[in-house]
């Protein structure tokens, strides 16, 4: 919610009932194609005096029957100002894409935002009743899914948790650059998996880094080699200048590496051998410089494995190591340490190689992990050399979160199964122990594992208003549906947050036999794997070659 209202500042204000003037223009645009549904029955629902007047006056009715929409546009603008027109005209876009399911969403979001009885709840309700059967139960599907998270301009907005973050890290590189004596700032950043932890990372180096503070330097430090390829490619898509760094074979050397996508002599080498980390470094600074790289020997994002990290703010920790104009200088740098606690309790060298990290952790520091967990849980080592600094965590709930259907693999046969939410359930004594807080299940977590036709049919949002009051007439059918939505205008949910809710509702009022019905009705026979299923072009025999992800 902060992050759609933050956007809908940046156009001038939050949304306002039209004024008389504005109410006017709007009148006269949908006058003029009155003979499109639903303009008719906006009309009659908020204009039905001047409509009736306007019919009857013939010389008007001509007037605003020849007037060009581009006109009545610009009228429009000058009435509700620049602010208001954009809202305005989102709201007409909508309006006249009525019998599509985001446009009624939009309309919803509209009459959300003004309240009951309003110009936009009146013209939306009036815009449902005349939307097809089919468009308005498209409409409560769509709303269980991401596509209700549009702000009222239709456009995508960062999450509260991304947002946090970047305003956070402007501040502290604000006070870093002002030479304040700053402390060190350390974040946590626990949003579950598939929240989007590397675009975050990604989008912090575009949209605050590049733009606001150019001489710093992303450290995305991975745990893996196939995360390095990963985000990698990621960085290659989003075409940010970045570098490669790792430890080689023995350990104890590294090599750092200007990728292909960065170098305009192509037929030169983007490697330069093993070495001293500080070497490579100033190496490659110096030959990205002399061939006139992309970036000119300076990367926006450096991706390095743990040892490669650790190793760099050992050499950063030492004074003068790098110059104040390096992009490798200790002030410069944003560490975006991803999945820190992986393997930490398991290899001794990795839990040691953490450990550096966190002791020589730059000025402005990101702990990005589905599992580390808050501040206040984590064992004393994690706070590195115990001097004082800016410790947060950033957490997200996982209600605004897109759907993630799962599914089992059999590599050996080579199909791909469907699993329901209900399916990760031993059984229903589970499923209400979760429900009551028991059992140590984050439930909330499941909600974003149902489909949304499961969901609908769940939570009722499949039926339309007619079946919704049949239902409702009975209260032992009431209560087996489990649901409070429905395809009718009060039961579709303005935000995805809110239907998110409704199904967690749903599902804690699951009885054993609903829950029992449903648990076989969902289940989906497994069928033969495609190579596009897990985004791979190479099959071995005996079962598929890729993982299903870099990090499992």
């Amino acid at each position: 919610g902060g992050a759609a209202a933050d956007a809908e500042g940046e156009e001038g204000g939050a949304l306002r009932e039209p004024s008389t003037a504005a109410r006017l223009k709007l009148f006269e645009l949908l006058f003029a194609q009155r003979d499109a549904s639903p303009s008719k029955q906006v009309l009659k629902a908020c204009f039905d005096a001047e409509y009736n007047e306007a019919r009857k006056d013939k010389a008007r009715k001509s007037a605003l029957d020849k007037a060009k929409r581009s006109e009545l546009l610009d009228s429009l603008k000058n009435a509700a100002g620049p602010s208001q027109f954009a809202l305005l005209a989102r709201w007409l876009s909508a309006m006249e894409g009525g019998s599509k399911p985001a446009e009624l969403l939009a309309l919803r979001k509209y009459a959300a935002a003004t309240g009951p009885g309003s110009f936009f709840w009146r013209a939306g309700e009036a815009a449902w009743r005349a939307a097809p059967e089919s468009a308005r139960r498209d409409a409560a599907l769509c709303a269980l899914t991401s596509a209700n998270r549009a702000t009222l301009q239709g456009r995508p907005v960062r999450y509260p948790h991304q947002q946090l973050l970047i305003d956070l890290v402007d501040a502290q590189l604000s006070q870093l650059v002002g030479g304040s004596e700053a402390l060190p700032l350390q974040l946590v950043l626990s949003t579950p998996t598939g929240s989007g932890k590397t675009f975050t990372a990604l989008m912090l180096s575009l949209q605050l880094l590049a733009q606001a503070h150019p001489s710093s330097c992303l450290v995305y430090s991975v745990p893996t080699k196939q995360v390095l390829k990963a985000v990698g490619v990621q960085c290659e898509a989003h075409k940010i200048v970045y570098w490669t760094a790792a430890a080689d074979a023995s350990g104890a050397q590294f090599q750092v590496r200007r990728p292909y996508s960065i170098r305009t002599q192509k037929g030169k080498d983007g490697a330069s051998g093993s070495g001293g980390l500080r070497e490579q470094l100033e190496m490659q600074a110096k030959i990205g410089m002399t061939r006139q790289d992309r970036g000119r020997g300076r990367p926006a994002v450096l991706i390095a494995d743990l040892w490669a990290t650790a190793e760099l703010l050992r050499v950063c920790s030492r004074p003068g190591a790098f110059g104040r104009a390096s992009a490798f200088h200790p002030s410069n740098l944003v560490l975006y340490l991803d999945e820190p606690n992986m393997g930490v309790h398991l290899n001794t060298r990795v839990a040691a190689a953490v450990g550096q990290i966190m002791r020589y952790a730059p000025a402005t520091t990101v702990l990005a992990s589905a599992t580390l967990g808050s501040w206040g849980g984590l064992p004393k080592w994690w706070y590195g050399d115990g001097k004082a600094a800016v410790r947060s965590t950033i957490s997200l709930p996982p209600y605004e979160l897109p759907v993630a259907q799962l599914a089992l693999l059999d590599r050996a046969a080579d199909t791909l199964a469907p699993v329901s939410l209900l399916r990760l359930l031993k059984d229903w004594p589970e499923l209400a122990d979760a429900a009551s807080g028991r059992g140590g299940l984050r439930f909330s977590l499941l909600l974003r594992h149902l489909t949304p036709a499961h969901a609908a049919e769940l939570t009722g949002a499949s039926r339309s208003a007619e079946e919704a009051d049949e239902t409702a007439q009975g209260e032992e059918e009431e209560t087996a549906t489990g649901g409070r939505l429905a395809a009718e205008w009060l039961g579709l949910p303005d935000s995805l947050r809110s239907a998110r809710e409704a199904v967690e509702e749903a599902l804690c009022a699951l009885t054993s036999e609903r829950y029992a019905a449903l648990r076989g009705k969902w289940d989906e026979p497994a069928r033969k794997l495609t190579v596009t299923d897990l985004q791979t072009k190479t099959k071995k025999a005996g079962g598929l070659a890729g993982g299903p992800s870099p990090t499992g």
